[in-house]
């Protein structure tokens, strides 16, 4: 992620439109095996969505445990907070083990092999990520941007930054 999103909310929740469209596209890649088999769309597809979810999910988690324990820092006296966090780190939990469960016949896919989707499993991840989204995006951005200053925000970008060129640098 280039270090031109000057704030750090408007970079996560960027990330959260771009899961979408990859979920969505997910959802189509199932509908297109069942439609076309294996065929170089699907593989290239199937190996998008690896490289997405396996790389890309893990580190906007770790911004948003990032972004947690300094918005917590400046509300730890507000008792509402804690559910949330708790709330937020279950569904990350949630959402890894789900992908778990996925990725493997996706892997399959993009081999060039046939493996079909499962669309319950594929609909479940769509639904839980929806739900933990509308949860940042509805309690906890809001919150942070009201209590975040700007030092945070800046911990908060540099953070990102540092989690980002690490990746680049061994992947």
């Amino acid at each position: 992620m280039p270090a031109s999103f000057a704030e750090p909310l408007d970079e996560l929740a960027s990330f959260h439109r771009r899961a979408e469209r990859h979920l969505a596209s997910f959802a189509a890649l199932a509908v297109h095996l069942e439609a076309n088999g294996v065929d170089s769309r699907a593989s290239a597809t199937a190996a998008g969505l690896i490289a997405f979810f396996s790389t890309g999910m893990p580190l906007h988690h770790a911004d948003e445990r990032e972004l947690l324990s300094l918005v917590e820092a400046r509300l730890a006296l507000d008792g509402r907070f804690t559910p949330l966090r708790e709330g937020l780190e279950s569904d990350h939990r949630e959402l890894a083990l789900q992908w778990r469960g996925l990725r493997r016949p996706l892997e399959v896919v993009a081999e060039g092999l046939h493996r079909p989707l499962s669309h319950d499993a594929i609909h479940y991840f769509r639904a839980t990520h929806a739900a933990h989204v509308a949860r940042e995006e509805g309690e906890l951005f809001p919150g942070a941007a009201r209590s975040l200053q700007m030092s945070d925000r800046a911990v908060l970008r540099s953070a990102i930054d540092a989690r980002r060129m690490r990746n680049r640098r061994f992947a």
